[in-house]
């Protein structure tokens, strides 16, 4: 697999003791060098403004191709992995998304399906047993200038003076903080009229009569009498612990502090970490909004495909806005009837380059589908997303081997030989199965043998190979999906 140069991390660069330790537990050493970077300047200026030993927790959420486990590390607390429901987040739980969380270059995404999701994560943060009554501070990164009228982005609800609850932007427009209690005057901060939400979130409660929230360095409220206790309950992201409901939206980073920040600190931080984040990529503006439309091949392994498309989009300079709208088992002829509803809307004016991502035929190969119908189906998909102002990214469909199925293994030949030769009259560009990256690893072509009985068995004993098919041949291993995201990353890039 090729790795572009600036994902290599220099052997002369002298890291922080703190950043590196966090840095050595990435498994295969992939973080980028701008991630690097970026974090180690962030540990150095916790240590400079005399934090770092008051951090209980913090959730940088760094991009990495290892493992989900590793996106979702405490950088403080090295040993704790954040949770999921009933178990840690990783690859090896389930093939697919759970819940539809993911880990993209904008931090960790709770929305990326065709309906809203219902995922949260536990932070591993019990604010009784971690934290100190009356002198407390969270940060939050937001990335996304997004409403909606969902549930909390954290929170840790048990009763009306046992609240530690932040919504940022809800779609009346307001925003809602509380340090701990529910009640305003007592505990909750509101903001009735909120705009923009992009940034640092800093709910900073100094002491019992002391408690502010500002919004990159801007006071949204303060409150001088403020209640309650510290909830013994953890502290979820993307809904309170004791609700169902769900926000939906990404989040940068969370931070969470053992004592509350004086004036200065509160400055510094929140300074530093827009720094952060703008160096990372998630609080710059978007000039791309990408969005991937097809069957499972786009939420396998825990959408590992759209993970390598955020991953290398870093390396390749663009900044991306993802929307992960494939479902398992999806025809041609579903994400057409889809289109309209769960596709259109998600163009975005205000970002220069609207993509729409099409990897589906195979589904259609597999059921049947006359290979005209797929073809027509593709064709009318792609030309709609045109229509509707999007540049289309098309994808060919990858070898299976169908259990020697004869007829459907060559209509996946003649589906991308169709391709190939038309993609232009209803398409911006396409992956090549060829492609350099992807070798003869993936797709081999039938003019390149005798026969068909001959072209059948070398598609059988290609994707017999582990290394990139999985599952009875029907899906890709993880180094596989690294491998088309890093192609189709490439393709973004120049549309």
């Amino acid at each position: 697999m090729i790795i572009p140069f600036s994902f290599i991390k220099s052997p002369d660069v002298v890291y922080d003791p703190d950043a590196k330790a966090f840095f050595d537990l990435n498994t295969n050493n992939d973080y980028p060098a701008y991630f690097r970077t970026a974090w180690n300047d962030r540990v150095k200026a916790f240590k400079a403004n005399g934090t770092w030993n008051n951090l209980i927790a913090v959730y940088p959420f760094g991009p990495s191709l290892s493992s989900i486990y590793e996106q979702g590390r405490d950088a403080k607390r090295l040993s704790v992995l954040i949770s999921h429901n009933s178990g840690n987040v990783g690859e090896n739980s389930a093939p697919y998304i759970t819940n539809n969380i993911i880990f993209t270059n904008e931090g960790v995404n709770f929305y990326e399906g065709q309906t809203a999701g219902t995922g949260y994560l536990g932070t591993g943060v019990i604010p009784s047993a971690l934290m100190t009554l009356n002198s407390t501070a969270i940060a939050i990164g937001i990335p996304r200038d997004e409403r909606t009228s969902n549930s909390y982005n954290f929170g840790a609800f048990e009763s009306a003076t046992q609240s530690i609850l932040f919504q940022n932007r809800n779609a009346s427009n307001q925003l809602i903080a509380d340090m701990y209690g529910s009640t305003i005057g007592s505990g909750r901060i509101l903001q009735t009229s909120t705009t923009g939400s992009k940034g640092c979130v800093l709910l900073n409660r100094l002491s019992s009569t002391d408690y502010k929230v500002t919004k990159n360095n801007v006071l949204i409220g303060s409150n001088t009498a403020t209640q309650g206790a510290l909830p013994t309950i953890e502290i979820y992201l993307n809904r309170f612990n004791g609700s169902a409901t769900s926000r939906n939206l990404p989040i940068s980073y969370f931070c969470v502090y053992g004592s509350g920040l004086t004036s200065g600190q509160a400055t510094q931080e929140t300074n530093d970490w827009n720094t952060f984040a703008t160096a990372i990529e998630r609080n710059n503006t978007y000039n791309k909004n990408v969005v991937i439309d097809g069957n499972s091949h786009t939420v396998y392994y825990k959408s590992a495909f759209v993970r390598a498309l955020s991953y290398y989009n870093g390396g390749l300079g663009f900044i991306a806005q993802y929307h992960q709208t494939g479902i398992s088992g999806q025809t041609t002829a579903s994400c057409l009837g889809n289109a309209a509803t769960n596709i259109d809307p998600l163009y975005n004016s205000s970002i220069a380059t609207n993509i729409y991502l099409c990897w589906e035929a195979t589904n259609d190969i597999s059921v049947g589908t006359a290979l005209a119908t797929v073809q027509s189906n593709y064709q009318n998909l792609c030309s709609g997303r045109r229509a509707a102002g999007f540049k289309v990214l098309a994808m060919p469909a990858m070898c299976r081997d169908f259990s020697g199925d004869t007829t459907k293994i060559l209509n996946t030949y003649n589906f991308n030989e169709w391709l190939a030769a038309n993609w232009a009259t209803f398409a911006d560009d396409v992956v090549d199965p060829n492609d350099p990256i992807l070798g003869n690893n993936f797709y081999i072509k039938r003019s390149n043998y005798a026969s068909d009985a001959a072209y059948v068995t070398a598609v059988q004993a290609l994707t017999d190979n582990a290394t990139y098919f999985s599952d009875g041949n029907t899906h890709l291993t993880l180094t596989g999906y690294k491998m088309w995201g890093q192609v189709a990353a490439q393709k973004i890039l120049t549309l």
